[in-house]
């Protein structure tokens, strides 16, 4: 079954926006990870087998995109951000930030050196499993856009003396992110 036969091609008139909420297996593998009583092979185990119930479950109601929910990640913006290159991920002095009457655990982000994108950001393979998980779905993946690095990172003393510089690297590096997102998959 190809795309045009689910009837669809983006846009589309339903669609997942936003995280799911984690099932509680994934709570719990995730809490054991950073406690460090499983390794990460374990923890993707419990992510692929969740990931794979909620793509069922979003073909099952008819959504022609599926996304993993962002099953796999702890902040769905710095999780991205932290893995570009130039950017380091960091737990700050200050707490976390507050949300409906929680406050998260701290974390921050800071440009630390030039810009650019990996081929080896770990998103890549996140996506390549939803991929194939989606079958003749469209494998949707939330990345979050540049200004968030403007808006939630620092900027280490004498990294980027123009700031017109950082922006001109940052856009540059989405660029690359975008192309090697979509060299992964193609609609039809």
């Amino acid at each position: 079954m190809s795309h045009a036969n689910l009837g669809h091609k983006p846009p589309f008139r339903a669609d997942q926006v936003g995280s799911l909420l984690r099932p509680e297996p994934v709570k719990e593998a995730r809490r054991r990870f950073f406690a460090g009583e499983i390794d990460q092979d374990t923890l993707t185990a419990v992510e692929n087998d969740a990931i794979r119930e909620i793509v069922a479950k979003q073909k099952d109601i008819g959504l022609a995109a599926v996304t993993d929910g962002e099953l796999r990640r702890s902040w769905w913006h710095f999780d991205f951000l932290e893995h570009l290159e130039g950017v380091q991920g960091y737990e700050p002095k200050q707490g976390g930030i507050q949300f409906h009457n929680v406050t998260t655990r701290p974390r921050a982000i800071r440009v630390v050196g030039k810009l650019g994108f990996s081929k080896d950001h770990p998103m890549l393979a996140h996506f390549r499993f939803l991929r194939d998980v989606a079958g003749e779905h469209v494998a949707k993946m939330t990345i979050p856009s540049p200004s968030m690095l403007h808006f939630r990172g620092e900027l280490a003393d004498g990294v980027y003396p123009d700031e017109d510089e950082m922006f001109h690297d940052l856009a540059l590096a989405y660029q690359d992110a975008i192309r090697t997102f979509q060299d992964g998959f193609k609609y039809i």
